[in-house]
């Protein structure tokens, strides 16, 4: 079974990008990685790249007139990670015979098999893997990053899974 993967970036990020690519490349077996595109020159080299497993969705394919909305009001990271859990419903909507997809930061390098982590997943019969950050006190961040440590998010097509992105 063909495992789905899903990131963002703009340019700035595109090196990153390609780096995950490689790593998935050397570690995932049967995959595909999806790119929601932040920005046109991202989508436009990823085009012109041919990278084998690679899906390109340009941005204007995963925002909601609600996210356009907001755009404006956002930094470019804010936005980013506003945009995050529709990549998740974008690769979900384009393609209905996806059971599965985990959401990777950009910035990620694997280096041993990230079906490994989804098979925890789905042995505890979960139907989503998510992971507080677990801050020291000395170091609490939750206010500034969130509660939630977002890298690598599995999501089944699955009501359970799908409530969970609503919420996010």
């Amino acid at each position: 079974m063909t495992e789905h993967f899903v990131t963002l970036f703009d340019r700035t990020f595109l090196v990153f990008g390609l780096a995950l690519h490689r790593s998935l490349l050397e570690q995932a077996g049967d995959f595909c990685l999806w790119v929601v595109c932040m920005d046109a020159e991202t989508e436009q080299r990823l085009h012109s790249l041919c990278l084998p497993r690679l899906r390109v969705i340009p941005l204007r394919d995963a925002e909601t007139a609600a996210m356009v909305a907001v755009r404006a009001g956002r930094t470019k990271g804010e936005y980013c990670w506003t945009m995050t859990p529709f990549s998740i419903t974008a690769v979900l909507g384009q393609d209905p015979s996806v059971s599965r997809v985990t959401y990777v930061d950009a910035d990620v390098y694997f280096f041993g098999d990230p079906r490994r982590l989804v098979q925890e997943m789905i042995e505890a019969g979960k139907h989503v893997m998510i992971t507080d950050h677990s801050y020291d006190p000395r170091y609490e961040q939750t206010t500034t990053s969130g509660r939630f440590c977002v890298q690598f998010m599995p999501f089944n097509r699955s009501l359970e899974a799908l409530q969970v992105c609503r919420w996010w």
